[in-house]
Formats: C-alpha cells, sequence, structure tokens
C-alpha cells in the first residue's frame, strides 16, 4: 500500500514478521475452572537482534510476562520458561512499570503491547524500546482497527506509526455543542476541525455522557513521542 507523506508517495509497512516462532504447552491451566481445560503456553518470536517472549495463562487476564532476550547472529535463545542470562522484563507493576496486556508486534527496535481490556471503544496500547524497556509511549487505538497500525519512513529514517486515535472528552457534545466541540479541537490542535455526529446516545443517558471521538493521527517517537492529527474525527459516541 502506498500513501502520501509530505508531499512524496511512500510504502505503508505493517510489524515485522519473526524470524521463527516457537509456542510451547506447558499443560493444563491450574486456575482454569472453564469447561474448555485450556492450556498455559509460552510464545517465543525471534527477530534479528532480540527475542520477544510471552507466557500466558488462560486463568489470568494479561499475560503472566513479557520480556525481550538479546540475540546474536545465527544463535537464537531457547524457549523455556526459565528465565535466561540477559533476559529482561516490559511488564513489572512491582517494577513501577504498571502495564498489563498482551504482545501485538514488533517494529525495528519498537515493541508494541496491547491492554488486557478495551474501554471507551478504545484499546489501550504501550510503546517499548527493546534495548532499554523503557515505555515511549501510550495511547489508544479505536478498537474496530485493531490491527489498524501503518507504518511509513520520512527521508531521514525517522519511523512513522499511522492510526485511528481514540480520546475521551469532559463533556458532550451533543449536549453542549460547540462550547464542548472546541475544547475537543484545542486538545487534538485541530482550530479548524467539523463538529461531527455524535451517534448511539441511548436513553435515558441520550445526548448527556460524555462525548468519545477517533480521529487519524501520526506518530513519531523521537527525540520525543509527538501526535501529530492527520484529519478530520470520523466519528463520535458516548462514553461507556
Amino acid at each position: 500500500m502506498w500513501v502520501l507523506f509530505s508531499g512524496a508517495l511512500l510504502c505503508a509497512e505493517s510489524f515485522d514478521k519473526p524470524i521463527q516462532k516457537k509456542i510451547v504447552d506447558l499443560g493444563l491451566s491450574p486456575g482454569d475452572v472453564r469447561p474448555q481445560n485450556e492450556h498455559v503456553k509460552l510464545t517465543c518470536l525471534y527477530y534479528a537482534k532480540f527475542m520477544v517472549k510471552e507466557l500466558n495463562d488462560p486463568a489470568t487476564q494479561g499475560a503472566v510476562f513479557i520480556t525481550v532476550t538479546p540475540t546474536h547472529t545465527g544463535q537464537f535463545p531457547a524457549c523455556t520458561k526459565k528465565r535466561l542470562m540477559g533476559e529482561k522484563q516490559f511488564m513489572d507493576p512491582g517494577a513501577g512499570y504498571g502495564w498489563s496486556g498482551y504482545f501485538d508486534g514488533v517494529k525495528d527496535n519498537l515493541v508494541f503491547l496491547d491492554g488486557d481490556d478495551g474501554y471507551n471503544g478504545g484499546m489501550p496500547f504501550a510503546v517499548f524500546d527493546a534495548d532499554s524497556q523503557k515505555k515511549l509511549f501510550e495511547d489508544s487505538i479505536q478498537l474496530v482497527t485493531r490491527d489498524g497500525f501503518s507504518f511509513t519512513r520520512r527521508a531521514d529514517g525517522q519511523l512513522v506509526v499511522k492510526y485511528l486515535r481514540v480520546l475521551v472528552g469532559e463533556c458532550s457534545v451533543p449536549k453542549n455543542g460547540m462550547m464542548c466541540w472546541n475544547q475537543f479541537k484545542e486538545k487534538i490542535e485541530m482550530k479548524s476541525a467539523p463538529m461531527p455526529v455524535c451517534k448511539d446516545y441511548p436513553p435515558p443517558d441520550s445526548g448527556t455522557a460524555n462525548s468519545v471521538i477517533a480521529y487519524p493521527v501520526e506518530v513519531t517517537f523521537y527525540p520525543k513521542p509527538r501526535i501529530r492529527p492527520v484529519g478530520n474525527p470520523v466519528k463520535c459516541w458516548p462514553e461507556d
């Protein structure tokens, strides 16, 4: 797919494909009492410079852990639950990271993780640096475009990610009209954006709940994350 960016046609990319993928079945979940008798599974995805390892237990919301391990050319670490030399954890609430969710994908040196559940029509996600395990950025993508990330590169090599961003307001567009929409425009830095039609406001809260919008953005991560709107809001609906 080709997209227009900064006056030039660039090829839109998706997540990097792993060189290799392994799934290890660790047996029935000790906490899973559902009739499906689902198993605990360890997934290892090997990329050029690192391995991402995710342990999932069906009795637990969110992955038990997600880690990254550096790799060496031609040498893939073992896919084992045991912690390996150099292996570091992305999600460790005890260490103050506080992110709970699932692995989504890799692009270059960036690791994308989902939240463990969506809300307000969006799915939270976070972007981590594979080397430092630092969280660079977090936001929410519209649920209907769950796999809606696309990537392009600027002439200087800077990676750009595009998606439909979900933003929750502090007022109701149907109830407060332009007064509310002006607050949105200030947040999204789009002074001329037309007010969208807000739908799906069911009784008895018709028009009173805070509004949520989705609009296309592009994000760059270096030297610091920057969100730039690239189109008008495409939808508006009530907060959960």
